[in-house]
């Protein structure tokens, strides 16, 4: 038996070597048929290690991917993705330019944002005139 650093390893469990092989073969097969790697360990006795849970960014309570508010404190999940007028590709809110095309990004007039935003009776906070919660606080807009 090999004695390795990790525990819950393969080579560290009794397991002959025949039967390794078998469930590797399986292992490939499996990852072959869906295109993802198994979440449950299909080697007799060994356990597949499992990522962290994903927390909200306020409360820090588990929470499912696919959540567009926490449920524990009502923050919203979800961040607007943003993309270049003229390349298309994924930008963040406060840059000037494109970094991929170079293009200038054009910022929004004050008027323009108060006809388009509302502000969060708690925080304060500048948010879309659509936005059902604040993203800074998570307090319910009217």
């Amino acid at each position: 038996m090999v004695k390795l650093d990790y525990p819950g390893d393969i080579l560290d469990t009794k397991i002959e070597t025949l039967k390794i092989v078998n469930n590797t073969d399986k292992i490939v097969r499996k990852i072959l048929q869906t295109g993802k790697v198994p979440t449950e360990s299909l080697i007799p006795g060994h356990t597949m290690p499992q990522p962290p849970p994903k927390l909200c960014p306020k409360c820090k309570q588990p929470i499912k991917e696919d959540w567009k508010l926490c449920p524990n404190c009502g923050t919203p999940l979800e961040t607007k993705k943003l993309s270049c007028p003229n390349c298309g590709k994924q930008i963040e809110s406060s840059w000037k330019i494109c970094p991929y095309c170079g293009e200038k990004l054009v910022e929004r007039t004050d008027s323009k944002k108060e006809e388009t935003a509302k502000l969060c009776p708690k925080c304060g906070a500048q948010m879309p005139i659509n936005a059902i919660y604040c993203a800074k606080c998570g307090n319910p807009l009217d």
